[in-house]
């Protein structure tokens, strides 16, 4: 979502914060405009959208400042669910189930994660094989080092 660096720049929370906010509405509308493409379906056609995240906070959150981008049908529902973690994809698919039964047509469901816009990289925490290095955490690069070795 951002360069490796900015993550590592940053300080707190309320810095990734802003990248999930900024980031996230970006990738939210790039995804909703590309499902609603292959559906075959316009915008105002949807009865409904969910979304799921829970590695930002953002008010408005994400579905509502989407409304402000796609023209969605005036009485569309908006259902944002925050905070279940892995289950939130499973959560947001039987929710958008429910939701389409309800109002008796085609809702839009999105799970959207950035974990590295929120992870923060001033405090220590133990990384793969013991690592405390949060620029190897985020990177990657302790797993190239692994692979060497392991060779």
């Amino acid at each position: 979502a951002v360069p490796a660096k900015r993550c590592l720049g940053r300080q707190g929370f309320q810095g990734g914060n802003e990248g999930y906010k900024t980031v996230g509405v970006d990738l939210v509308e790039e995804a909703a405009t590309c499902a609603i493409a292959a559906s075959k379906l316009e915008a105002r056609d949807l009865a409904g959208i969910v979304l799921v995240s829970t590695t930002g906070l953002a008010t408005p959150s994400l579905d509502a400042r989407l409304a402000n981008r796609i023209p969605f049908a005036s009485d569309i529902v908006r259902m944002p669910l925050w905070g279940l973690g892995c289950a939130g994809g499973v959560a947001g698919l039987s929710r958008g189930a429910e939701l389409a039964r309800m109002r008796q047509g085609p809702v839009l469901s999105i799970a959207f994660e950035r974990c590295t816009l929120s992870f923060d990289v001033q405090k220590p925490i133990s990384g793969p094989g013991g690592s405390t290095d949060s620029q190897a955490i985020i990177t990657g690069s302790h797993l190239r080092e692994d692979r060497r070795a392991a060779r």
